[in-house]
């Protein structure tokens, strides 16, 4: 276990150093490397990035007065630390249930907050000069690319019930979050400022697809545990590497959802900003053996119905069939998910490897495990942390409980 300063080791324990897991940044965009490093060096024991209060109230002391109030809505102060999300960004917090239609309102409203102002925001992202800047300026870009994520779940998951919502309304989100995903880890590390905002008139017509009777289903469908920019950087950047180091190459990665949802494409972003093309596509499903209403899963005809909305059948199997696939999971637990994924589509695929980015500390009952990090064909780069224990220090950080 790597001891840090910062709580990283309580948290999340990584195999090895974040400079390990860093080592492909610092060879191919020295540039990029510290900024990284200085990044990781931001998470708190929340898992919530986070600034020092001086090096806040400095940096918000560059941003014009009349946007004090909308920039402090993103953030919660603590002790001697500001945590860069706000109560806004969790929409629910229940361990239990999710109100769909009141989530689905708080998400279109804070989206609705964000996007008119995006161009100014995007006119101070180009001035910050380093990381706790971009941190900070970038704070509504965060918040929206995870807003936009939820919004792609919903309509993911009234299309699994509804056959008559168009597929053109999840296309139409799946660009939106990918976009965002990869502007926003461009601008994080690189410093190049988004320049492109979002039609109103298209954010309104997916809205307008959404049942939010089954848009969403748990609060997993809001809570993503793999979700501090930090460690997907650490995780995305070191994964690439592996990748290219065996030789392979991948037409897709395919992210079960939710909670890998943007560790796919923020693969892919890091591939084209190194000029190491071993991702073409990424591509979606929602299956979870821990999901009681999924039965057992026999052949890949059972896992299209339970997986993916009828709409996109015959377009799914056309984009695995003959390819090679990249299963990317946030967590590892006894793998019965994987393993399902893994098997099922490898009746139509020429190739289908698996990985997550942490695995579960949990002690394995071999009775009940179909998968052990043995099985994987990339290496994880710590430990899981429980979402019980999460959703637990997020309320006590936010509501003081």
């Amino acid at each position: 276990m790597v001891s840090s300063s910062n709580g990283l080791e309580e948290m999340f324990p990584l195999r090895n150093s974040p400079e390990h897991y860093l080592q492909l940044l610092k060879q191919e965009r020295p540039e990029w490397y510290q900024d990284a490093i200085s990044l990781v060096q931001h998470i708190a024991i929340t898992g919530i990035p986070f600034l020092e209060n001086k090096e806040f109230q400095e940096i918000k002391s560059t941003v014009p007065a009349s946007l004090y109030e909308f920039y402090n809505s993103f953030v919660t102060p603590h002790k001697n630390k500001i945590y860069l999300r706000g109560k806004r960004y969790y929409i629910s917090i229940s361990d239990i249930a999710v109100d769909s239609e009141m989530a689905l309102e708080q998400l279109k409203e804070n989206i609705n907050r964000i996007v008119p102002l995006m161009p100014t925001i995007f006119d101070l992202c180009d001035k910050s000069r380093n990381i706790q800047e971009r941190l900070f300026l970038g704070l509504p870009l965060d918040h929206l690319k995870h807003y936009l994520l939820n919004i792609f779940t919903a309509v993911y998951n009234t299309m699994r019930e509804k056959e008559e919502v168009s597929a053109e309304y999840l296309q139409s989100s799946v660009d939106l979050v990918q976009q965002r995903i990869s502007e926003y880890y461009k601008f994080i590390i690189t410093g190049q400022t988004p320049t492109k905002s979002i039609d109103q008139a298209v954010l309104d017509s997916i809205a307008s697809q959404i049942d939010s009777q089954v848009s969403f289903t748990s609060p997993k469908s809001l809570l993503r545990e793999f979700d501090h920019p930090g460690r997907i950087i650490l995780y995305s950047t070191h994964l690439l590497k592996e990748i290219a180091e065996k030789g392979e190459h991948y037409h897709l990665a395919l992210n079960p959802l939710t909670g890998s949802a943007e560790i796919g494409e923020t693969v892919r972003t890091f591939s084209d900003l190194l000029n190491k093309k071993v991702i073409d596509d990424v591509e979606y499903l929602r299956y979870s053996t821990k999901d009681e209403q999924h039965p057992e899963v026999i052949n890949l005809i059972d896992l299209l119905h339970l997986a993916v909305p009828r709409q996109l059948h015959e377009s799914f199997k056309k984009r695995i069939k003959g390819r090679n696939i990249l299963v990317i999971d946030d967590n590892l637990g006894r793998g019965k998910t994987l393993s399902t994924i893994r098997k099922n589509l490898a009746e139509l695929a020429m190739k289908v490897d698996i990985t997550v980015a942490e695995i579960s500390s949990l002690p394995i009952d071999p009775e009940k495990t179909r998968l052990t990090e043995k099985d994987l064909d990339y290496p994880p780069i710590g430990l899981w942390r429980n979402q019980k224990y999460i959703l637990e220090d997020i309320r006590n950080l936010l509501w003081g409980r």
